[in-house]
C-alpha cells in the first residue's frame, strides 16, 4: 500500500494450534508489521525471517473489529505459531515477552448484553531495556515459558 509498510493479503492465510482453533488472517486483511515490535528489529523486520507467517495471523487478530478472541489468546496463538514455524524458543520467548507486555490489549468479547470487564491496564511502550530484560531472563534459562513471562512484574528491576 502506499505507506510503505501495510499490505494487504492477496489469499487467505491460517494457523491452526494444538488445540485445533483455526486462526485465519482473510484475503482482504490489511497488515503493518506491528507484531514485531521495532526494539526487535535487530532480528529482522516484520516481514522477514521465520516468524513472518505467525506475525500475519497476530496483526490480523489485533486489528480485528469486533474482536473475537482474548488479547492474552491472540498473544499465546503468537508464540505457538512461531514455534511451529521453526522460531528458537529463546527468540520465540523473547518476541512473546514483548507483546505480552507491550502489545494491544483490549476487553474481554462477552455475549450481548453481559457488561464487559475491562482488561488490566497497560503500562508503557516497547523499551529497548525492557525487551533487553527479558532477552537476559530468557537467554540466561532463568525465564523458560509463556506462563514465566506472563508471571514478570511489568516493571522489571535493572540487573
Amino acid at each position: 500500500m502506499r505507506d510503505g509498510r501495510t499490505m494487504k493479503l492477496l489469499n487467505a492465510f491460517a494457523y491452526v494450534d494444538r488445540d485445533g482453533t483455526r486462526w485465519v488472517a482473510p484475503k482482504g486483511s490489511s497488515i503493518d508489521g506491528a507484531s514485531i515490535p521495532k526494539a526487535l528489529w535487530w532480528s529482522g523486520g516484520p516481514y522477514e525471517g521465520d516468524y513472518r507467517e505467525a506475525s500475519v495471523v497476530h496483526d490480523v487478530y489485533c486489528a480485528e473489529a469486533p474482536k473475537t478472541a482474548t488479547w492474552r489468546a491472540v498473544h499465546r496463538m503468537f508464540y505457538e505459531a512461531m514455534m511451529t514455524s521453526g522460531v528458537a524458543k529463546t527468540r520465540a520467548l523473547i518476541m512473546y515477552g514483548a507483546v505480552y507486555r507491550h502489545g494491544p490489549r483490549w476487553p474481554d468479547p462477552t455475549p450481548p448484553g453481559v457488561p464487559a470487564v475491562p482488561p488490566a491496564p497497560k503500562t508503557g511502550t516497547p523499551l529497548e531495556d525492557d525487551v533487553k530484560r527479558i532477552e537476559s531472563l530468557v537467554t540466561m534459562g532463568e525465564v523458560d515459558s509463556p506462563e514465566e513471562i506472563e508471571a514478570l512484574p511489568l516493571s522489571i528491576p535493572p540487573e
